[in-house]
Order: structure tokens, then C-alpha cells, then sequence
């Protein structure tokens, strides 16, 4: 949601008509306006403790960091849950992107005998 300019001059119309026109009292906005400024507030602290946090450990996982996270958290008098954690992060560009996991099913260099290819420089022109 955006919100109208706080500079009266910047707005083309008071609050009282963008109200009106929404049907939402002003007193309504007003509280939608300071849960967001505080959300927003919160949402920064979060993101400067996880980019501290990166700089040693850029490869760690959000449940992880939430554990490492937890007395920082609680210092700053923040209560933030793992999804909310989660919102944030992927929000901000900060998830981590999981390795892609490949594993390798061929073993040549084994103790059995291998046979060689008997029909690598044969020519085929016809089927069977």
C-alpha cells in the first residue's frame, strides 16, 4: 500500500478526501501509518543484524541464523518468528540459495574387468 506524502505541500488532496474516497477514517490511516513506520523499523533492524551476521557466515541458513540471532533478538527487544524471519529475508534479497547437490554414479576406475568398445569405428548402414 502506498501512503500519501507527509509534506502537506507534496499531496494533491488532504487526508480527510483520500479517506473519503477509500471509505476509511482517518483515525484508521493514521494507525495503518504508524504500524507500518514501526514494521518498517523493526524490518531494518532485523536485515543490519543479518548482514552482520553474513559477514562471517555468508553461507547460513535461516533457521540457523535464527538460533545465532535469538540474544540479539532479545536485546533489541525484537519478537520475530521464523516465517516472519523467512518474509524478511526473501524480501530483502537475503535467502540463501541451496547448493545444487549432484552426486557422482560412475565409478571407472573399479577391480572388475572392463571390455573395450568393439564397435566405436564401425560404420552403420542398415539396422540390425
Amino acid at each position: 500500500m502506498k501512503m500519501a506524502p507527509k509534506n502537506r505541500k507534496d499531496r494533491q488532496f488532504n487526508i480527510g478526501t483520500i479517506c473519503d474516497a477509500f471509505s476509511l477514517k482517518r483515525d484508521a490511516y493514521y494507525k495503518f501509518h504508524k504500524r507500518y513506520l514501526a514494521k518498517r523499523e523493526v524490518e531494518q533492524a532485523v536485515v543490519g543484524l543479518v548482514r552482520q551476521s553474513r559477514r562471517t557466515l555468508p553461507r547460513e541458513g535461516t533457521r540457523k541464523l535464527m538460533k545465532s540471532l535469538q540474544n540479539d533478538f532479545h536485546e533489541q527487544h525484537l519478537k520475530i518468528g521464523r516465517d516472519r524471519l523467512f518474509r524478511i529475508l526473501r524480501e530483502n534479497g537475503l535467502l540463501v540459495k541451496r547448493k545444487k547437490y549432484s552426486s557422482r554414479t560412475t565409478n571407472s576406475y573399479h577391480r572388475f574387468h572392463k571390455y573395450n568398445n568393439i564397435i566405436k569405428d564401425l560404420k552403420i548402414d542398415r539396422p540390425d
